[in-house]
């Protein structure tokens, strides 16, 4: 965490792991993590993009893969730990497992 944004969590909840399938990417996995608890300042240079806070209302409005609102729609429903794997074929989600 401190890596990628520059903050330090103090208080974190283990949410998930995502498994991306893909048929022209490399697979790789995500472990989510929600954090109600932190410290430091919010770096402004990262390699994965700009980061910056948006309301938790206007997550739903931001662009993003069919993927992310699977996942998103899980820790909005304070879901248990769950694990998904999100099977795409080019931009196109094609298959969504979850357990449990």
């Amino acid at each position: 965490m401190k890596e990628e944004t520059g903050l330090t969590l103090k208080s974190w909840q283990f949410r998930g792991i995502v498994a991306f399938i893909s048929d022209i990417w490399e697979n790789e996995d995500m472990y989510l993590y929600t954090s109600d608890d932190f410290e430091g300042e919010l770096i402004s240079d990262c390699d994965e993009g700009e980061l910056k806070w948006v309301k938790w209302s206007d997550v739903p409005n931001l662009p993003q893969w069919e993927g992310d609102r699977v996942f998103f729609k899980l820790i909005a429903e304070n879901a248990p730990f769950f694990r998904l794997r999100l099977e795409y074929e080019g931009d196109r989600l094609v298959k969504v497992w979850k357990e449990p």
